[in-house]
């Protein structure tokens, strides 16, 4: 328990936090649904922004192919769970479009496991148009031009149906997000990732492996980035 309360900063005091919850939860019940709706879309994004910020601001690689992965996982995950589609659970589901998204991620930081700066950014860009030119131009996945809508999930006997619902579902899954990179960060493997990030020779001279963090950044990166897009594909209602 220790553990997880480390999470909260010591300079917040508890009524900050309690006040905060009290916001998010609450201030969608006095709100046009329209922006409850957008409040639900602001939480997927901000699960992106965290992914990316693995990346970005803790192992200091840049990756360029955000969107694509996004946009793999919820055209993947929606094939998935629909009826026209393989019609598995939606926990099924999220988790194929998750695993996606890391492996092609971590292709990526595989491909360049020795080089950094431009590499990478040249070829995550290539990854990028690459599954704009593959993956999204294939019909059976995507719904073509007419698209396809989803319903929204059920599990564990909670349905998300209507907006509020589903914010509440998508403020406890960025919670949730938000406490396990904190955790990570704190742990031996955050501290070494921060590492590798400062200085390459030095971590390298105490044990530490750049190359092997890199990947498990661009893995957890891209796992985040799946989330937030089996998270979208159920943001429309049909």
């Amino acid at each position: 328990m220790r553990r997880y309360l480390s999470v909260l900063s010591p300079n917040v005091p508890l009524w900050g936090y309690a006040a905060l919850l009290a916001v998010a939860l609450g201030w969608v019940l006095v709100v046009p649904k329209f922006w409850v709706f957008l409040g639900g879309a602001a939480c997927l994004l901000a699960i992106s922004a965290l992914g990316l910020s693995v990346v970005v601001g803790w192992a200091g690689e840049v990756s360029l192919a955000s969107a694509a992965l996004v946009g793999t996982s919820v055209y993947l995950t929606g094939y998935m769970v629909r009826g026209d589609g393989l019609d598995l659970p939606f926990l099924v589901g999220l988790g194929a479009g998750m695993a996606v998204a890391a492996l092609l991620h971590s292709v990526a930081a595989l491909a360049t496991a020795k080089l950094s700066g431009i590499y990478v950014m040249v070829l995550t860009l290539g990854l990028q148009v690459t599954i704009e030119r593959t993956v999204f131009s294939v019909s059976k996945l995507t719904g073509g031009s007419e698209g396809v809508y989803l319903s929204r999930p059920s599990f564990l006997g909670m349905h998300f149906d209507s907006d509020t619902s589903f914010y509440y579902l998508c403020v406890g899954v960025l919670a949730m997000v938000v406490v396990f990179l904190t955790l990570f960060r704190q742990s031996r493997h955050g501290r070494a990732m921060l590492l590798v990030r400062t200085n390459r020779e030095a971590a390298a001279a105490v044990g530490i492996s750049p190359w092997r963090y890199k990947i498990l950044a661009f893995v957890i990166s891209g796992a985040l980035l799946g989330l937030a897009g089996a998270m979208t594909a159920w943001r429309v209602l049909p």
